[in-house]
Order: C-alpha cells, then sequence, then structure tokens
C-alpha cells in the first residue's frame, strides 16, 4: 500500500473506539475458556487505538504490552492513558512490528490479536508468537473467513483481491494447530456486532470526515472502499466474517 494511501487508512481510523470488529464479551468467554486469571501478563497485538487493552487491564488486572505499527493509534493510545489511567492493571504502549514483539520467550500468559494476525500471514504470525507463550498460556486471535460452502461472487473478488489466503474456519484452525498450538474454543462473531463496535462509529467518521475528504484524493478512496465494505458486510455477511478461537499453548 502506498504512503499516502495508509495514512488516509489511518487517518479515516484513528479518532474511532475501535479500528475493527470486535465484542467483549466473545473476547471473555474465550479468556474464561483459556483459565487466564486476573493478573496476567498479556501482549494486544495490533492493538490499534488500545480499546481492548484498556478493558484488558480495567476488567481483569491484566498487565498488557500494545503493539501497534501505526503510530497515530498508539499516540491516541497514550493521551487515553494519560487521561484516563487504569486503576488496575498496566498498558504499555510500543510502536513496533507484530512479526517480532519486544518479549522475551515464555514471558507471557496469554496473546490477543483482533483482526490484525492477517497482515502478515495469519499462519505465520501464529508460528512467531507461539514461542512467546508459557506452556499452559494462551492466544486468543480472530480471523476472518468463509463460514461454508456459499461464496457469492461480489464478496469472493473483493476478498480474493483484499486476502487471498482468506480460507474457512476448518482452515484457520489447521493453521494453528500446525503452529503448535491446540483449539479450546472457536465463535463466530455475530453480525450485529460488527456494526454495532464498528460500522456504525467508522460511518460516523465517514460523515465529519467528507469535507476534508473533496480536497484529498486519498482520504476520498479510503472513503470510498470503506462504504464499499460496509454495504458489501450487509448484502453478504451470511457467507463470511470473523471467528475468535481460543487456543491453548500446551
Amino acid at each position: 500500500m502506498a504512503d499516502t494511501a495508509l495514512a488516509a487508512l489511518i487517518h479515516l481510523h484513528e479518532d474511532a473506539p475501535r479500528q475493527g470488529p470486535g465484542e467483549a464479551a466473545v473476547l471473555d468467554r474465550m479468556i474464561d475458556r483459556l483459565k487466564i486469571g486476573d493478573g496476567a501478563r498479556a501482549a494486544d497485538l495490533g492493538c490499534g487505538s488500545g480499546a481492548t487493552a484498556l478493558r484488558l487491564a480495567v476488567a481483569r488486572s491484566f498487565d498488557v504490552l500494545a503493539l501497534d505499527a501505526a503510530a497515530p493509534f498508539i499516540d491516541r493510545l497514550r493521551a487515553r492513558l494519560k487521561a484516563n489511567p487504569p486503576q488496575r492493571g498496566s498498558v504499555e504502549p510500543v510502536i513496533g512490528d507484530m512479526a517480532a514483539p519486544p518479549v522475551s520467550p515464555g514471558a507471557l500468559d496469554l496473546i490477543v490479536s483482533e483482526g490484525a494476525a492477517y497482515s502478515i500471514g495469519f499462519a505465520n504470525a501464529l508460528k512467531l508468537w507461539r514461542p512467546l507463550v508459557r506452556r499452559g498460556g494462551g492466544l486468543v486471535v480472530s480471523e476472518c473467513v468463509w463460514f461454508g460452502a456459499d461464496r457469492p461472487a461480489s464478496a469472493r473478488a473483493h476478498w480474493e483481491a483484499g486476502y487471498p489466503g482468506m480460507g474457512s474456519i476448518a482452515d484457520a484452525v489447521a493453521r494453528a494447530e500446525a503452529a503448535g498450538w491446540r483449539l479450546v474454543a472457536a465463535e463466530r462473531l455475530r453480525a450485529e456486532a460488527w456494526r454495532e463496535s464498528y460500522h456504525r462509529p467508522l460511518a460516523a467518521r465517514i460523515a465529519a470526515l467528507r469535507a476534508e475528504a473533496a480536497s484529498d484524493a486519498a482520504l476520498a478512496q479510503a472513503i470510498a472502499e470503506a462504504e464499499s465494505e460496509i454495504a458489501l458486510f450487509d448484502a453478504t455477511c451470511d457467507a463470511w466474517g470473523y471467528v475468535y478461537l481460543a487456543l491453548d499453548a500446551g
């Protein structure tokens, strides 16, 4: 992706509460299934502006390394921490590469990564992250997948261009197991959670940036692509979406 296009995409998302779909209740169920107790050492890889990292600190007293490659997202997280530091747990914001987090082998009880692992290759990410988690620890990761054999032409064309490696839930599980993880639980993210957590706030952000986009071609393109994906989701979300996997490090 060209630098101007990436900057526009970050600008579109930087003031949103989340930079991708998710649901706290699903994440909680996955962590509970892994039996990760309060006070764990965790990393949120591809954390965006830190909504999940902050929640893990506040709700579970986790000490969280929050890592993202986009400096504006980490700056936003630092501002949130300064304005409202967690009274339980801690969050350490870091600008960095998900493929090489500043973590010693076996130092973590838990890794969380929502909608981000695909950016370095899902199988590659899970292979690289496995040594960072102690035995008995785990990973909660969400991955965009096909839910079945029905793959509408419009969705198929979109994902063949945007994420050609996208597979089924079974494919995601097989890749995780090949990387040394054991499946504990899987749960499909419901369509309404996409809308509540991501699409509606993104639509509000688009409305706020519409005037600016009139004189910024890269931002206008980012908005057009976001609106197209929202429309595609509404039309074809029975066929694809996110699955959350709770994976045990063994």
